[in-house]
């Protein structure tokens, strides 16, 4: 299809195994052409991934527009002269009488660019201007276009990185609450993290900018957890991570629990007071 070719007859059988565009745009593209086209797919809905990028009404309009029959939850078992076999999402028998099918399942990349230039030798590319040759995208491997555009975005801000091609990893920052953000709400108590700016404004400066390493950040995290234990509030921000250690008998008046597999504090757990019926026991 990409070369120019088209199938032979007038009835065509679209089988789309990728739920994206894909599919729904040779259908369409072959409907114009005037081929009867029936565009078959083994998912629930054509072109499900579409749904995620707002496209998928518009688009299953468009093809019931133009004529193309859909039919979902269909598998093709069998290609024979003059009809394609296949099951529905009951394992019923279904057949299309059809002179071609378009198969939009395994795609293959096409990295021919990048092969011509590794075999360049390094001096004739520093020549051209060429510092460095990276494969991103469908190159690499095929992708959707989403993570394709993310791969080149990702290349670019790295570029100067020890090795592009590796992608660095992620930059997690907790900011703290400041002293500032804390005087435009008075009128409650506050947190564990504005009680360890208060007593250690310089650390905590540090920490917020960027300007300490990590055994800083690791002493941070310690005496944060320290007056968290020991603040009368109503929750701990979830800015502050508290190690497995808190439980809910702590003085607390709420405890964040770290669960053991991640660095990201579970939901508060709050202390309640023992419920005492009104009611005298049944004896």
């Amino acid at each position: 299809m990409v070369e120019g070719k088209r199938p032979p007859g007038e009835r065509v059988v679209v089988y789309d195994c990728d739920g994206y565009f894909m599919g729904a745009s040779l259908a369409e593209l072959l409907a114009l052409e005037g081929y009867r086209v029936t565009l078959a797919t083994p998912y629930e809905q054509v072109a499900p991934l579409c749904s995620e990028t707002l496209e998928a009404y518009g688009l299953r309009r468009r093809l019931h527009e133009i004529g193309v029959s859909m039919a979902t939850g269909t598998t093709v078992t069998a290609l024979e002269p003059g009809r394609t076999l296949g099951q529905d999402m009951f394992e019923d028998p279904v057949t299309f009488e059809t002179n071609a099918v378009a198969l939009v399942t395994q795609r293959v990349s096409d990295d021919t660019l990048y092969a011509e230039l590794a075999t360049e030798p390094a001096q004739s590319l520093r020549m051209a201007g060429i510092e460095g040759v990276y494969r991103i995208g469908d190159c690499l491997s095929l992708r959707l276009l989403g993570d394709v555009i993310f791969d080149g975005h990702r290349l670019a801000r790295e570029i100067d990185s020890p090795d592009p091609s590796v992608p660095l990893p992620y930059l997690r920052e907790r900011p703290l609450v400041t002293a500032a953000a804390a005087s435009l709400a008075p009128w409650r108590a506050p947190t564990a993290a504005e009680l360890l700016l208060a007593r250690h404004p310089s650390t905590c400066a540090a920490a917020r900018f960027g300007l300490g390493d990590r055994l800083a950040a690791e002493d941070l995290q310690t005496r944060a957890t320290s007056y968290a234990s020991r603040a009368a509030v109503s929750a701990t921000s979830r800015s502050i991570s508290t190690p497995a250690a808190a439980s809910p008998s702590s003085t607390a008046a709420s405890a964040v629990v770290m669960s053991s597999m991640s660095n990201q504090p579970m939901w508060p757990i709050r202390k309640t007071l023992p419920f005492h019926s009104p009611w005298p026991p049944i004896s």
